[in-house]
């Protein structure tokens, strides 16, 4: 994982447990979620501000006890992962926003910087733009 650019990997008992507030501190820029359940539900309580959860498992379950709060107040977006079993396909949906805190983004940074995501993404996962 760290190959892949994980700062750190941590033991999932540190988020087996759905947490008793909804929101905690800013941890988590993304997630790609295969359990579901508590786990995913304490996840999303530590998203960073417009960050994006794929939930795409329930290995943990099928519930989600949570507030809208993360979705509310942090902009966090979650989205499903679909897979074509029969093109062996998975795609993938994000959303990015950009922000500039001192000026408006002009279009040629906007696509500098896209083209940037999109490199890293299909150079570090194999990623390719549809």
């Amino acid at each position: 994982l760290t190959a892949l650019g994980a700062s750190a990997v941590i033991d999932r008992s540190e988020l087996a447990e759905n947490p008793k507030r909804p929101l905690l501190a800013e941890r988590w820029a993304g997630c790609i979620d295969a359990v579901g359940d508590d786990t995913l539900a304490h996840v999303l309580t530590e998203m960073s501000y417009g960050s994006s959860v794929a939930a795409c498992g329930l290995a943990g379950g099928n519930s989600l006890n949570t507030t809208v709060i993360p979705f509310l107040l942090r902009g966090v977006n979650l989205f499903d992962v679909y897979h074509d079993e029969k093109t062996e396909v998975t795609s993938y949906a994000i959303s990015i926003q950009l922000q500039d805190a001192e000026k408006t983004l002009s279009e040629k940074a906007i696509e500098k910087t896209m083209e940037r995501i999109c490199g890293q993404l299909n150079q570090r996962l194999g990623v390719t733009l549809r």
